[in-house]
Order: C-alpha cells, then structure tokens, then sequence
C-alpha cells in the first residue's frame, strides 16, 4: 500500500508540472486519497481497545454498550479457525462495524457460551458469511 501511496504522488507531482490532463490529475489525487483513507482507517482499527463482551440474563454488553436479545436479528459466526462473531440488530442489512468481534482467546468456549444465552432467549445464530471491514 505505502508503494502504490508513493507511486501515486510521485504521478501527481509529476501530472502538475504538465497541467495539460485535468482528467488524470483528479483521477489520481481521488486515488491518492481513497489510499491514504484505508492507510488511516487500517491504523485507527489497529490500535483502538480490544472488544469487551458480557453476557447477561437478557441482554449483551458490547463494549460498554447494552444489546437487549429483543433488539437482535440474528447473530452471525463466520470461518471457523478464529471466526469473526457479527450482531445484526433488527432494521439493518449488515453487520455494524461496532457488533463485530473475534473472541482473543478461548474461542469455542465463548462461542458456545454465546450459543446458550441465544437459545435462552429466542435469537438465531447462524454460521453465514457476513460483510465487515478488515
């Protein structure tokens, strides 16, 4: 990514001294800043806190944030070494990027504890793939 950063300024550094392309210029600088936003985005997500999950009697709390199992559509498993945990409330067509998590250790053992508090209280977990960033 930083070589495809630097190969795209370098094109538009070099566009500039010819300002003959309007086209190419903002095709390039629009490339530029679609790469330095993923850039930013990929580091935000690396260093912010890892996820917190508690399972309570009728509800999750999700990174300080309350779930209640009423509020939830489903809740999605996605691949199977370190899978991806995904909770879609009601009214949204994906994953939110918030409800979305890997379990750091002792996966099967929280997965399965997950599984119990859904079958108590009336929500679908699903093996299925589901869209999520990185």
């Amino acid at each position: 990514m930083t070589m495809m950063i630097t190969l795209s300024l370098y094109h538009l550094i070099d566009s500039l001294h010819d300002q003959e392309n309007l086209t190419a210029i903002a095709i390039t600088a629009a490339y530029l800043l679609l790469c330095v936003v993923i850039v930013l985005t990929t580091l935000v997500r690396t260093l912010k806190k890892p996820t917190e999950l508690y399972v309570q009697s009728e509800q999750l709390v999700l990174n300080g944030r309350n779930i209640h199992a009423k509020n939830i559509k489903v809740i999605l498993i996605m691949g199977y070494f370190r899978p991806a945990i995904g909770i879609k409330p009601h009214g949204k067509k994906i994953v939110p990027l918030p409800m979305c998590f890997r379990f750091a250790k002792d996966e099967d053992q929280g997965i399965s504890d997950l599984g119990k508090w859904a079958a108590q209280n009336g929500v679908l977990l699903v093996h299925k793939r589901f869209l999520r960033w990185i």
